[in-house]
Parts: C-alpha cells; structure tokens; sequence
C-alpha cells in the first residue's frame, strides 16, 4: 500500500492514559480516508477503541487491494472471488472495541460496524449460473458477520429482487453463506436458468424450454462454505415459485412420458405444472436434494435424478 499523505491531530492526556484523536487522514492512489476517535490504554491488556471513520467510494479491485488481510477474512475473501467489478462506498466505519477484546480469537459482533452501498457489481453466486449484473444494494461487516441486501439486479433477461447474503462465523473455516433471492421473468428464461450447469432441472426430468410460455416467479436459496474448491455436492440448493397466465405452457423434451417430443403441457387455472421439474415452479413447491443420494425430494416425495445436483 502507497499512502501519498497521512495526517493526523491528536492529544495525550497521562492522568487517564486517553489518546484523543481529533483527526486522521490517509490518502493515496484511490483512497481518502478520515477517522475521529479515542483509544484508552490499560497495563496488561490491549486498548479499549473509539472509532468513527468515513471511507470514499472505491472499486471492488482497490477495495481489496486497501482491506487489512486479517480484518473479516472470510468477507474479504469471499467479496475477491465473487464480486467482479462495481463500485463500492462511501463507507461508514464505527468501532467500539473493548479493552483486552483484540486478545480475543475474534471479535464480537458488535466491535465492528462497516457499511457500505453497492452499485453497478457483477456477483457470482453459483459457480456457473448466469451472474448478477448491474447489482444495486449495501452490505455490513461486523465483527464475525458480513451481511448484504440485493435492492435489485439482472440475471440476463431476468429481474431479481429481494436478494440477501449473510456469512456468519467469518473467523471459522469453511463456515456457509446463505444466499436468497427472488427472480421474476419469462418462464422460458427461468427454465433456461435452471438448466444451466450445475443444476440442469429441466434437461434432468427431459422438460424442453424453448416453447415455454408465460411468465415466472421463483425463489432460489443457496448454502454456500466457504472454501476453496467448492463441489456442487456441497452446496445446498432450494428452488421454489409460481408460473403466471392463462397461456402457461413449455415443451416436452425427447424422452418425457407425460408428453414425447414436442408436445406440450399447459397449465390450466392458477397454474401448477405437472412434469417432475415443474412441480416445483408453482405456489409453495420445493426442489432439494438429499445429501447422501442421488434421489432428490420435491414436496416430501421422492423423484430420482441422473446427477447429484446439491444438498438441503
């Protein structure tokens, strides 16, 4: 890190061992910085801290490049493998660090309050899915939580609401990560989707997407560790929701009993379609698969699939 200038005002009072610091600031390359504060030292024990901070916006690239490595490394982590370009900041720091708490293995929650808004990122979520663009929302690190709300994005042709993210446990190995949102589209586009790799829900029970018409809502739910080399098998997967309108329809692939190639199923009335994929696109329906076999659940009942596709 090149820091181009660092000031800084502040006092010593020995009567009550208190350093007050009046101002502090840091620029340099892209980063401007200034921090108000005061840390109270006692024999024996490291410091109790007092700060309020202001960070300006950065990109995702200097973000990191500026983020201390042992401050939320699962955060830090996380935000350098998934959160591929965008703006983020102005950022609010506040601290409230007790004394002998940076003994501690980790922090409390409470120590630490970053917070930032997000704009314009592109995020992966699942390792090949279409990501999110043009993301707008905030986040909030604390001392052993990351947090971030979704206010809106784009998943190609689709809009997606509602989104959350919520890492807790940053200081253990490997701890998931919750992932939530809500996806409204075209059926044909949540279908070609969900039959990306490495869900493959359509192709898997031979439901063709092309033909698919009306409109969509689903929910996806996603638990993520945190770890490198992730397999799909490790990665819980949830995936529910509603298709709209009297002309609800899609194609049956190649091999599908219910209709051969070509034919297709409309739903009728409040729509439920009635393939083993699409069940679960209908008014609290489900899709998960158990973690020890390759027989998926799909509202209590069991339903086979040809690969492993996640876990509850």
């Amino acid at each position: 890190m090149t820091l181009a200038r660092i000031a800084l005002q502040a006092s010593y009072t020995p009567a009550d061992n208190r350093i007050v610091i009046d101002k502090f600031l840091m620029f340099g390359g892209n980063l401007s910085a200034s921090l108000t504060g005061e840390v109270d030292l006692f024999p024996g024990e490291t410091p109790k801290i007092a700060l309020n901070g202001h960070i300006a916006p950065l990109d995702v690239a200097n973000l990191l490049h500026y983020w201390p490595l042992q401050l939320g490394q699962g955060a830090r982590e996380w935000i350098a493998a998934n959160i591929l370009g965008g703006t983020i900041g102005p950022m609010a720091l506040k601290a409230d660090i007790a004394a002998g708490a940076l003994d501690l293995p980790v922090l409390p929650d409470g120590a630490i309050n970053l917070s930032f808004p997000i704009a314009n990122a592109t995020v992966n979520y699942l390792q090949g899915l279409t990501p999110l663009t043009n993301m707008q929302g905030s986040a909030t690190l604390t001392g052993d939580t990351f947090t971030a709300t979704v206010t809106s994005a784009k998943i190609g042709p689709l809009a997606l609401s509602g989104g959350s993210v919520t890492i807790p446990n940053l200081h253990v190995a490997g701890s998931p990560g919750n992932i939530v949102a809500h996806v409204d589209g075209a059926l044909s586009d949540v279908l070609t989707l969900i039959d990306m790799p490495p869900l493959h829900y359509p192709t898997r029970f031979h439901i063709g997407t092309g033909s698919a018409k009306g409109q969509a809502a689903i929910d996806l739910s996603f638990r993520v560790p945190m770890v490198k080399d992730l397999g799909i098998d490790d990665v819980g997967i949830k995936i529910g929701g509603q298709v709209r309108g009297n002309d609800a329809r899609f194609g049956g692939g190649p091999e599908n009993p219910r209709g051969g190639a070509g034919e297709e199923q409309r739903a009728a009335g409040p729509p439920r379609v009635s393939t083993p994929c699409c069940s679960a696109i209908r008014p609290g329906a489900t899709w998960y698969r158990s973690p020890s076999t390759s027989t998926g659940t799909r509202d209590g009942a069991a339903v086979r699939a040809t690969r492993p596709v996640g876990r509850r």
